[in-house]
């Protein structure tokens, strides 16, 4: 049977450091004019999703999802180390995208 969850639900990822690392890294690379935070965030959790990479039982629907705060802090110390690496940047001019957000570009 099927279990529906109203609200937003956090789920969390199966994916180990370095996989996360390669899909943000694919996703920054394959946009030229910057990514930002939060399309990262979504676009990791559409491809687990896809994939089949999300912990917990298979017999629920979300009304929402979102990742959970432990794999955002993944996220975002990912996007540091590669900051540190010299492999992607802020873009700390954001006037230019839809929305007030932090957006980064391959370095």
């Amino acid at each position: 049977m099927t279990k529906i969850k109203l609200g937003t639900t956090a789920l969390d990822l199966t994916y180990a450091d370095d996989e996360l690392r390669e899909k943000i890294l694919n996703y920054v690379y394959a946009h030229d004019d910057g990514v930002g935070f939060r399309d990262i965030c979504a676009y990791i959790l559409s491809q687990a999703q896809s994939e089949g990479r999300i912990y917990g039982p298979k017999d629920e629907v979300y009304q929402w999802e979102s990742l959970s705060h432990m794999d955002v802090m993944r996220v975002d110390r990912i996007l540091w180390q590669l900051i540190w690496k010299h492999r992607l940047v802020i873009d700390f001019d954001n006037s230019h995208y839809p929305t007030q957000d932090i957006y980064f570009l391959r370095a």
